[in-house]
C-alpha cells in the first residue's frame, strides 16, 4: 500500500510539473541569466516572472533573454522602481552610500545604485576571461569541498596534448525519445567502427557507486544532501572519459547529453566540438507501442500508456530548443528510425563511412573540416518514408 502510495504521488508530481511548464520556466529563467548576468539577480526573475505572467505568451527556452528590434520577449532595463524617473548616466566615480540623517541611526542605509548592464562586448570579454579561467562549481559546493575534491587545474601543454589526440576523432551526439531504439543503433556502431558509448546517466551512477574514491565520495556527498549534480560536474566526467580513451577510440558517441542549449553550449567550450547531431526520429504513437510492449515484460510501472504519453509530451518539449540550436548549425540529422533496425543502421553506416573518409583522406585540422563533414551528412541522410 506504502509503494502504491507513493508511485501515485511521484506521477501526480510529474503530471504536475509537466501541466505547468517548469522545467521550460526554469531553463529559460537559467538561460535569461547566463546571457545578462544581472547584477541583480532576483529583480530579474522577478520582473521576467510578471512579464510573463502579464503577457501569456507562449514559453520558449530564449523567452528572458532581451533582443533589438521590437521582439515580443524584450525586457526593460530592470530599475528600483516603476515610478521613479530613469537614473542619469554612472560616471566612473565609485557608488557612495547616502548619509544616515542625525537621529536616525536605526535606519537601514540606502543601497548602492546599480551599475549600468554591461554591453555585448564588454560580455563577450567576459565569456572569453570566464572560459580561460578555471572551472568551479559555485552553485552546489564551498569552497572547501572545492579544494578537497576538485582536481587541479590543467596545464596549457596538457590541454594542447589533450586537443592533438582528439583530431580525427569524430565527436557524435546521440539523441532520440524514449522507445526510439538508438541504444540498438549505438550498439552496432560500437560492434563496426569501435566508437565509444559514453552515457551521461552511467558515468553519474559509476561514480556514485564507487564511494571508496576520492571523486566517489564527493558525487555521494552531494547527493546525500539532495543537491543536484550539476552540469560542470557532469562536463567534468565526460572530459576525463573523453582524453583517456582519446588515443585508442575512433570516435565518440555520446548519449543523452546535452539536453538543454546551454549544456551543449558549455560541452563544446570546455571539452571539444560537436561534429554531428544524430536525432532518431520514431512518430509519438509508434514509441508508445514499443513502450508498452516492453512493459508487458519489464515490469516497469512507468511502462503504462498515461505515463508514456506523458514523458514524451516533456521530452518533446525539452527536446524542440536544442534540435532548433543544431539545426541552425547545419549540424542536425535526423533519420526515420520507423523502420527494421538493420534499415535504420544502413543509413547510419554510410554517415559514419563518409565521416571517416572524409577524416583519413584530408591532411588539415580536425576542427577546419567539420564543415564540409556536416554537409555531407545532411545531403545523404534524408529520412525516408516508411514502405
Amino acid at each position: 500500500m506504502t509503494c502504491t502510495h507513493g508511485n501515485a504521488n511521484t506521477e501526480l508530481a510529474k503530471e504536475y510539473i509537466s501541466k505547468r511548464k517548469i522545467p521550460q520556466l526554469f531553463e529559460a529563467l537559467i538561460t535569461g541569466l547566463m546571457v545578462h548576468k544581472p547584477e541583480d539577480h532576483l529583480e530579474f526573475i522577478i520582473n521576467s516572472l510578471k512579464r510573463y505572467k502579464d503577457g501569456n505568451q507562449q514559453l520558449k527556452w530564449d523567452e528572458f533573454i532581451e533582443r533589438k528590434g521590437g521582439m515580443h520577449n524584450i525586457l526593460a532595463p530592470i530599475t528600483k522602481s516603476t515610478d521613479l524617473n530613469t537614473a542619469p548616466e554612472i560616471d566612473n566615480r565609485p557608488p557612495k552610500l547616502d548619509a544616515i540623517p542625525a537621529g536616525k541611526h536605526e535606519e537601514k542605509p540606502k543601497i548602492q545604485e546599480r551599475p549600468q548592464s554591461p554591453t555585448p562586448d564588454q560580455q563577450l570579454k567576459h565569456e572569453q576571461e570566464r572560459a580561460q579561467a578555471p572551472k568551479f562549481d559555485q552553485q552546489h559546493t564551498s569552497n572547501d569541498d572545492k579544494a578537497k575534491h576538485q582536481p587541479q587545474q590543467t596545464t596549457n601543454a596538457q590541454v594542447t596534448e589533450h586537443k592533438r589526440s582528439l583530431q580525427g576523432k569524430p565527436i557524435v551526439f546521440v539523441g532520440g525519445g524514449p522507445g526510439s531504439g538508438k541504444g540498438t543503433q549505438c550498439e552496432k556502431m560500437i560492434e563496426k567502427y569501435g566508437f565509444t558509448h559514453l552515457s551521461a546517466g552511467d558515468l553519474i551512477r559509476a561514480a556514485v557507486k564507487d564511494s571508496t574514491s576520492e571523486k566517489g565520495r564527493y558525487f555521494n556527498e552531494i547527493m546525500s544532501q539532495g543537491k543536484l549534480i550539476s552540469t560542470e560536474d557532469i562536463l567534468g566526467l565526460l572530459k576525463d572519459v573523453i582524453y583517456e580513451r582519446a588515443n585508442q577510440a575512433s570516435g565518440f558517441l555520446i548519449d543523452g547529453f546535452p539536453r538543454r542549449v546551454d549544456q551543449g553550449i558549455q560541452f563544446e567550450k570546455d571539452v571539444a566540438v560537436c561534429d554531428l547531431f544524430i536525432y532518431f526520429d520514431v512518430p509519438d504513437n509508434v514509441m508508445i507501442e514499443r513502450l508498452l510492449k516492453r512493459g508487458e515484460t519489464s515490469g516497469r510501472v512507468d511502462d503504462n500508456q498515461e505515463t508514456i504519453a506523458k514523458r514524451l509530451h516533456t521530452f518533446n518539449e525539452e527536446t524542440t530548443p536544442i534540435l532548433d540550436y543544431y539545426s541552425k548549425q547545419g549540424k542536425l540529422v535526423k533519420i526515420d528510425a520507423n523502420r527494421k533496425p538493420d534499415e535504420v543502421f544502413t543509413d547510419v553506416s554510410k554517415a559514419s563511412d563518409r565521416l571517416l573518409s572524409h577524416y583519413q583522406t584530408n591532411d588539415h585540422s580536425h576542427s577546419s573540416n567539420k564543415g564540409t563533414s556536416i554537409c555531407i551528412l545532411n545531403t545523404l541522410l534524408i529520412p525516408k518514408s516508411v514502405p
